[in-house]
């Protein structure tokens, strides 16, 4: 076979086809550059010469084509990723889907509708839900017409009704809906959090985040206390979202668990939530971390806290080099640890919240 050197000193969409076809793994990403930016002609012979590949190597090609595509934004794999969608294998529809996930193409919703209901495979099924998330979030975000996600809602609200679908299919469904602010929304996302799997209830909680709606409040803050770890990885970041001032001292004791994930997502929540008591929170948590992915997420929290304050000078504080705890607490909060096991003491923190401008969110 022809070596790719050859072929590499201008774009040549068919000698790279060529070679990929006699591949079974993929090398360098410079063979794929030569397929960004597809004609439609160069697509219709992607169509056509694809299925003649070996499936390992058809999944090979489109999972290079989207992590390359994430790490460079000027490569544009669109047409090649639609054209996938028609794969036989289930694993190439579904990573064709998620590399449409910032396409926002009208056409796309009604192929993402098919999808969700009818692809013979519940991995699909369940990427296209999710891929019905963005096109609701875009929607709500910039103030389009209800009549567009309209459709949407009402497939995936279909696929979570249906308790003979795949477990996933209705999580993902249910994540998504939690970008909508249409009221048909609520009673799917407390039928989550009522549900006896753990994962379900997990996906609620992410879409109660999603939805950044007040009413979750009390449901968010209670799953901060559960005894499975995944609910308490997700209050916290819905904690964040929904920026819960009265979750700062639960989020605090998540910050000093053993389990690095969970400790990361209530760093994140704090610096979401911000105000004085998540300050003084993240920085004893910054003075006593020994870990350097620890210490810059710490370093992220301070500083949205910091802007959100107006503080443009943050990354000059000597705070950045585990400084003392900041002498603008309050006495009070500087006495309670929020690492111990003694019982919150609600009154402090109803104290510490009155003193705080409401959270922006």
């Amino acid at each position: 076979m022809k070596e790719w050197d050859d072929l590499a000193t201008e774009r040549n969409f068919d000698g790279a086809l060529e070679y990929l076809a006699g591949m079974t793994t993929i090398g360098g990403v410079g063979i794929v550059e030569h397929v960004s930016h597809a004609t439609d002609e160069e697509v219709a012979r992607w169509r056509q010469r694809m299925p003649t590949f070996d499936p390992e190597a058809r999944r090979q090609i489109v999972v290079t084509l989207v992590e390359t595509s994430e790490a460079d934004v000027h490569l544009d794999f669109t047409g090649l990723f639609e054209a996938s969608l028609d794969d036989e294998d289930e694993i190439v529809r579904a990573t064709a889907i998620d590399g449409l996930w910032e396409c926002e193409a009208p056409r796309l919703i009604s192929r993402f509708i098919a999808m969700t209901r009818d692809d013979r495979s519940a991995r699909v099924r369940a990427s296209a839900s999710a891929a019905l998330g963005g096109f609701i979030e875009r929607t709500v975000l910039e103030g389009i017409a209800d009549e567009r996600i309209a459709p949407i809602v009402t497939a995936l609200i279909d696929a979570f009704e249906d308790e003979g679908e795949d477990l996933d299919v209705r999580r993902r469904a249910l994540e998504s809906l939690g970008f909508s602010e249409v009221p048909e929304a609520v009673p799917v996302i407390e039928a989550g959090i009522r549900s006896d799997e753990i994962d379900m209830r997990a996906s609620a909680l992410l879409a109660m985040g999603r939805s950044v709606d007040q009413r979750w409040k009390n449901e968010v803050i209670a799953a901060l206390d559960d005894d499975e770890p995944e609910l308490r990885f997700e209050a916290a970041r819905a904690a964040g979202e929904l920026c819960l001032r009265e979750a700062t001292m639960l989020l605090a004791r998540l910050g000093a668990e053993d389990d690095m994930e969970i400790r990361l997502a209530a760093i994140w929540a704090l610096g979401e939530i911000g105000g004085k008591a998540a300050r003084g929170i993240l920085q004893r948590l910054l003075a006593e971390t020994v870990d350097e992915e620890e210490t810059y997420a710490i370093d992220e929290a301070l500083a949205i806290i910091a802007l959100s304050e107006g503080d443009m000078d943050y990354w000059a504080h000597e705070l950045r080099e585990g400084s003392a705890l900041d002498d603008s607490m309050d006495g009070d909060l500087l006495d309670e640890d929020p690492f111990d096991d003694d019982p919150l003491d609600d009154d402090l923190l109803d104290d510490d919240l009155s003193d705080d401008d409401p959270p922006d969110g």
